[in-house]
């Protein structure tokens, strides 16, 4: 009845009822019709419940205290692994992923800003006249001691956001991350 209903042949609908193959596409279409429900509302159903592997895709943009780049390829591995398979992780890989993004632009940012104050800084000191050591060792010093705190800040908030989420994914609440959405689940 179910094969007539949805158009598809038994032998699919056999392999879906024993775990041998996941309905994607078409034939997720076709059930999701046949049993009158949304295709979102019927792939729900499918969905394995991880909470281990939504605490790990968390966990995993701490590389980024590595590299930064780090930070965005490992969550995004393992976000693609699964995002259709366990329940979530869409959700949350598109909120890491988006936090992680933010917190790069805003250290490509801080890069940009101590470029810019250090080319101030040498045009202030080349119109003086005056090319001393120390106003050279300052202004260097000045754009170091900026860039080391931004970084240290971003770190810090990457650090307390990731732990605080894994908290809550923990408990069973969802994850916030403050960021600009790039990625949408």
């Amino acid at each position: 009845m179910l094969a007539e209903n949805s158009g598809l042949n038994i032998r699919t609908i056999q392999r879906i009822e024993k775990g041998e193959t996941v309905p994607r596409g078409d034939s997720l279409r076709r059930l999701a019709k046949a049993f009158d429900v949304s295709p979102e509302e019927f792939s729900d159903w499918t969905y394995e419940e991880n909470n281990g592997y939504l605490i790990s895709l968390n966990i995993s943009a701490l590389a980024g205290l590595l590299l930064p780049l780090l930070g965005i390829l490992i969550p995004l591995i393992i976000w693609f692994q699964k995002k259709e398979k366990i329940q979530g992780v869409k959700e949350l890989g598109s909120k890491v992923l988006n936090f992680q993004f933010t917190l790069s632009l805003l250290l490509f940012l801080s890069f940009i800003g101590q470029v810019v104050m250090m080319t101030n800084a040498f045009n202030t000191i080349q119109n003086s006249g005056d090319v001393s050591p120390s106003i050279v060792a300052g202004s260097i010093k000045y754009g170091l001691r900026f860039t080391l705190i931004v970084l240290l800040s971003l770190n810090a908030i990457n650090i307390t956001a990731i732990l605080i989420n894994t908290f809550r994914i923990s408990k069973g609440k969802k994850a916030i991350y403050p960021a600009i959405p790039f990625i949408k689940p």
